[in-house]
């Protein structure tokens, strides 16, 4: 029996791993890595060769930069590099040569210590465009170009040869196709206006418009041109332009590369006197003047007197900022004008009214410089903390859905059912334990509003009627958002609160032209603009009877109080519409404020009995006890009282949701 020496089996061992190494593959390494690069020129927020720059192409010079910050250093001896252009992102393929071809040697050279470096090299001569043979500025063309610098490193292991490809890249626009022309479509005159359509080139690169214009007849040199970057652009308004004047108006698009394309057919305009709507009205005999009425004035007896302007600014910087504050302008506009009214004439109770209002402004001139500042925080801490401790006695003694899981008794034996459900949902225990009434209802509600404003009876040369003419016969939606305080609980709820709206009509303004026929019947192109904000102070009673004895989910109720809709009306350029019964004497700006009434009457649907886990679910995630559906049919008389104002009032029908919390 033979044996081997330890030495025998060591060296057999090692004899066989040299075998296995040489005889397994070995993969050599192909990598690519991108170092950082850039154009110096042109710079980068102008990354591109145009038409222009083609004009003077023995002028136009560029370069680039790059650098190996960050990058591990593999070779020890002078690389070489080429310059080139490519359309591909990683610089695989040479599109066009700029230095050097392979043959007469490298482009740079890229050394051992040298971590960065540009093209041309310093010392080198300038690069223009007119050393690119093959950038030809004669033939119409557009291509999207990578600037790079680029070259390998090899590494030989003695088993393997290691390649390293390292690149640099900067986008550059080649572009001297310019833009065909606009389809110049038409000119819609306006007052003081011209607007444009037109349809746009089928270039894909459109960037924008120029737009120039002149007055019919002039010269060369008195071309005006405005811009429309909006490269989706289809229309364009020239403003300030003098009505009675024909213009000649022409377009042109540009591309990316600021090529400017060909001119449009050139077109001639002539802006005409124009009404909006208020103009419309007041022409027509309207007796809206507009305006505000506010205490402050009327007891200072000077809008511009230091103590109104402090409490200006305590208005647009304190009050505007809070919803309490919101709260507090909106009812000062609501009941300020008939109180200053009452003052105006009297020194003694104007007077009076300078004391009454005295710590108000002492309180704005001390939020303004800053002095009371730590005062106000303070009492808002105090509130939040207020806040803050009767919702967590809430969410401890609320349970708050005994209502919402006895509504299954609207069907004869449903009250098993409901017993039932309860008991399956978990929701038993937080029913028998609700202590806690709802505090608050939030309202979302919306319907159609049409004011009747032409119920005056105007005359226009004629029987007109100015809010049909200008906006037409249909109903706008008003949207409205309301918060009420559940003032008391027991045979039924009374409640107190407010809420805001807004609504907005729009249409075309008159043209006024005395040469043209039927003015009162011809629309301008410009669009004339009516807003409305309705704010109301309201009492409510919901009669809560069938839901809380029988549990049926139908609660009929009523509200009515005080209104005041804030409204402006727009011109065709989108300013405030003023109104001059005489010319030259100043005009009287179209917005203001009118107070009114409001009564309504509907009904609520408790919408919890269709899913009492989700009513559950919202209670206890956000805190809403009751969700109602409602529909309510409202009457609004809103004309200032049967003053000398728009007659805004309306009866229609409003839905929405009530959340009750």
């Amino acid at each position: 029996m033979s044996t081997r020496s330890p030495m025998g089996l060591l060296f057999t061992l090692a004899l066989i791993g040299l075998v296995t190494a040489w005889a397994a593959p070995v993969r050599a390494i192909d990598q690519t890595i991108e170092i950082e690069a850039n154009l110096t020129n042109p710079p980068s927020d102008r990354a591109w060769i145009n038409v222009e720059d083609c004009q003077t192409p023995e002028t136009f010079s560029l370069s680039f930069a790059w650098s190996l910050e960050g990058l591990s250093i593999l070779w020890a001896e002078t690389q070489e590099a080429d310059v080139f252009l490519s359309t591909s992102e990683t610089c695989s393929t040479v599109s066009i040569e700029i230095g050097n071809t392979a043959e007469d040697g490298p482009d740079a050279e890229i050394g051992f210590t040298l971590l960065e470096g540009d093209y041309p090299e310093y010392g080198d001569d300038d690069l223009y465009l007119s050393d690119i043979e093959a950038l030809d500025c004669s033939t119409p063309d557009e291509e999207d170009y990578y600037f790079c610098v680029r070259w390998e490193f090899e590494i030989n292991s003695g088993y393997t040869t290691d390649t390293y490809t390292y690149y640099g890249k900067a986008e550059i626009r080649y572009d001297v196709n310019a833009p065909d022309a606009p389809d110049f479509q038409e000119i819609n005159p306006g007052d003081t206006n011209l607007k444009l359509v037109w349809d746009d080139p089928p270039d894909d690169d459109i960037a924008g418009y120029l737009i120039y214009f002149r007055e019919e007849g002039a010269g060369d040199d008195d071309w005006l041109v405005e811009e429309e970057a909006d490269a989706a652009a289809e229309s364009y308004t020239i403003g300030d332009l003098v009505n009675g004047q024909p213009y000649e108006v022409v377009v042109a698009a540009y591309d990316e590369a600021m090529n400017e394309g060909l001119a449009s057919v050139t077109l001639v305009g002539t802006p005409v006197p124009v009404e909006d709507f208020y103009e419309y009205y007041r022409e027509a005999g309207g007796a809206e003047d507009g305006g505000f009425c506010f205490v402050a004035t009327a007891t200072y007896g000077d809008y511009g007197s230091p103590e109104v302007v402090e409490l200006r600014v305590f208005r647009d910087t304190v009050l505007a900022r809070s919803d309490l504050g919101q709260a507090f302008i909106a009812g000062y506009y609501r009941f300020g004008p008939r109180f200053a009214r009452a003052i105006r004439g009297s020194d003694s109770q104007r007077d009076m009214a300078r004391g009454m209002l005295a710590p108000l402004v002492a309180v704005a001139w001390l939020t303004r410089t800053g002095v009371g500042l730590g005062l106000f925080a303070g009492l808002g801490l105090a509130g939040l903390l207020l806040m803050a401790w009767k919702r967590r006695r809430r969410l401890i003694g609320r349970g708050g859905l005994a209502g919402f899981l006895v509504l299954g008794m609207l069907f004869v034996g449903s009250g098993q059912a409901r017993a039932d459900d309860m008991e399956e949902t978990g929701l038993e225990s937080r029913v028998m334990s609700s202590s806690v009434e709802p505090m608050f209802q939030l309202q979302v509600r919306f319907g159609p509003y049409y004011p009747k404003v032409d119920d005056e009876g105007l005359n226009h040369g004629g029987d007109v009627e100015p809010f049909k003419t200008v906006f037409g016969s249909s109903s706008e939606y008003l949207f409205e958002l309301g918060l009420d305080y559940e003032l008391w609980r027991g045979f039924g709820v009374v409640t107190v609160g407010g809420s805001a709206g807004f609504v907005q009509y729009m249409g075309k303004g008159r043209i006024t032209d005395s040469t043209v026929e039927d003015m009162d019947t011809l629309a301008s192109s410009d669009t004339t603009v009516f807003n409305f904000i309705p704010l109301r102070l309201t009492v409510g009673y919901t009669f809560d009877l069938f839901n809380e004895k029988w549990d049926v989910p139908l609660l009929p109720y009523v509200s009515g109080g005080l209104s005041y809709y804030v409204w402006w009306v727009l011109d065709g350029v989108g300013n405030v519409s003023q109104f001059e019964a005489v010319e030259g004497e100043g005009g009287t700006d179209a917005k203001g404020g009118i107070f009114g009434l409001h009564f309504s009457v509907g009904m609520k649907v408790l919408l919890d009995w269709l899913d009492p886990n989700a009513a559950a679910h919202l209670e206890s995630e956000v805190g809403v006890i009751n969700t109602y559906f409602f529909t309510e049919f409202n009457l609004n008389w809103v004309d200032g009282f049967g003053g000398e104002h728009f007659n805004l009032s309306d009866e229609t029908v409003m839905f929405g949701l009530t959340f009750e919390f």
